[in-house]
């Protein structure tokens, strides 16, 4: 049981590191001021970085919860009422705002709006026009790693020789053609590399998690990336997220014994209703005040740090509280007595 604890409070404050700094690092990329090493470095953007962390924990939890011989019903169920409850919850506010305001309620089109009933808009902004409103590029990558994760997780239990050549070939494609229209960080190929990456990580996780010489090189790795331009390919930045998740959860294997746990802990709970609120909040904070001075920026940056944490709580207490409701009640009775 130790072991567990461990392990999962590492990943719980590396969670809870890439909520907060996913607000810091949208919050500069919309601020114009001399603090660009809080959102770039030489090899990528901070942002990239996070996400990254968050798609390779996201994989490590998810072999850690359900490694083998599980109910596939259960398993999806579960993941639904992961996302998209607080997810519609959050949508339906800011498109009623919309509504309102074009006096229209298929503004966009008509159909388009089938992206966001699957939770899509945000991944496929880049192709056309449509009703993304909150929840990131990264939130319909995470759905398209969720529904894969039953393949991935059983081949990787067969042949774990197989995906790694599959995503090398996909690599190779990616990178030596101009096939792809979305950006090399946002391809499916890419994401998938990092969700399998957790996979791995978490499958050895006394290596990767526990290993203090690889904590240090993983920690120098990552300041050498951050300080030394290299080719721009897109591995790079992954090498540089790869390494701040050691290093996040290796650090959180020590702070989690502390006082500071329970705040963590209680951000990590939030983390994906921050995602989904803090680009919104953020572009509404900046277009009523937008500082310059330093002294200015910090405290607007704590405020909206703080804004967005609490409507995240209130949104995820609505949310809890929709999913206990007795229709949900009678769906998990249900679900659990078929896999009994």
């Amino acid at each position: 049981m130790e072991n567990k604890k461990e392990r999962i409070e590492g990943i719980v404050f590396a969670r809870a590191c890439c909520a907060i700094g996913i607000i810091i690092y949208h919050y500069f990329c919309h601020s114009n001021t001399a603090f660009s090493f809080l959102y770039t470095s030489a090899n990528s953007e901070w942002g990239w970085m996070f996400v990254t962390v968050f798609f390779a924990i996201s994989g490590a939890v998810l072999y850690y919860n359900y490694p083998q011989d599980y109910s596939l019903k259960l398993f999806y169920y579960k993941r639904w009422k992961s996302i998209f409850p607080a997810f519609y919850m959050c949508f339906l506010f800011f498109f009623l705002k919309n509504v309102f305001a074009f006096h229209k309620v298929f503004y966009a089109g008509r159909f388009r709006i089938l992206f966001s009933l699957f939770g899509m808009d945000g991944y496929f902004l880049y192709r056309f026009p449509n009703y993304y409103l909150v929840g990131e590029w990264f939130l319909g990558a995470i759905i398209m790693l969720y529904v894969m994760y039953p393949l991935l997780s059983w081949v990787m239990n067969k042949n774990q020789i197989i995906i790694p050549v599959v995503l090398i070939a996909g690599y190779v494609w990616m990178l030596c053609t101009d096939f792809f229209v979305i950006e090399d960080f946002r391809n499916m190929i890419t994401c998938t590399a990092t969700f399998y990456f957790g996979m791995v990580a978490l499958r050895y996780k006394d290596f990767f998690f526990k290993n203090k010489i690889v904590g240090i090189v993983s920690s120098l790795i990552l300041v050498f990336l951050c300080c030394v331009r290299l080719p721009q390919l897109v591995f790079i930045y992954q090498i540089q997220g790869f390494a701040l998740m050691i290093v996040l959860i290796q650090v959180g294997n020590m702070i989690m014994t502390t006082k500071v746990k329970s705040v963590f802990s209680e951000i990590s709970k939030l983390s994906f209703c921050i995602f989904l609120f803090q680009h919104i909040i953020i572009l509404d904070v900046q277009g009523v005040y937008n500082p310059q001075a330093w002294y200015k920026i910090l405290v607007v940056l704590g405020a909206t740090i703080i804004l967005t944490i609490i409507c995240a709580k209130v949104l995820s207490i609505v949310a809890d509280y929709f999913l206990q409701s007795r229709f949900f009640k009678k769906i998990d009775s249900k679900i659990i007595k078929e896999r009994k």
